[in-house]
């Protein structure tokens, strides 16, 4: 089974990607370290993707020597969790033809990007096989949308924003 990795994750960075935890991390810390509720750290608590860290670092979260973490945050609480028990919200490239919210507004990628952009991409509507035959404004889009151009929903990697 692949793993999420840090090229999946990337190009969502700057777009502020949320993530859903699909375990229970309430044993993991510390009363004393949480800076929040209790139910920030249950399954079903949602967390924004902040970047990547190794122990080289002085930070001070919870990862061992030679590990790398995944760092999150919610207000001004920040974790770090590896790979197990967290999964990013995506869209569905189905989606492309439905009315979407961004920044409290209504659109429809398919209609925004033609009349933005003059590219017609009805054509990848249900998979993305090569995302280099895509325009890089195109692909920040999609990105920014939160679509999801890497298949990790079908890889079981990415939890589908439409069952929240």
């Amino acid at each position: 089974m692949e793993n999420l990795k840090l090229e999946h994750l990337a190009p969502y960075l700057p777009y502020g990607l949320k993530f859903i935890m699909t375990s229970d991390y309430t044993d993991e810390f510390c009363f004393e370290d949480w800076d929040g509720k209790e139910e920030d750290y249950k399954n079903g608590a949602i967390w924004q993707y902040a970047g990547e860290i190794d122990n080289d670092l002085y930070i001070p979260l919870s990862i061992s020597e030679g590990e790398i973490g995944r760092v999150f945050r919610k207000e001004s609480t920040w974790i770090s969790i590896n790979n197990k028990g967290i999964k990013p919200i995506l869209r569905p490239l189905s989606d492309l033809t439905k009315e979407i919210e961004v920044n409290g507004e209504l659109l429809i990628p398919t209609s925004y990007l033609l009349e933005s952009t003059g590219f017609e991409i009805i054509d990848y509507k249900d998979s993305i096989d090569d995302i280099s035959e895509l325009p890089y404004n195109i692909i920040s889009k999609l990105c920014e949308w939160h679509f999801d151009i890497f298949s990790l929903l079908e890889k079981k990697l990415a939890i589908d924003i439409n069952t929240l």
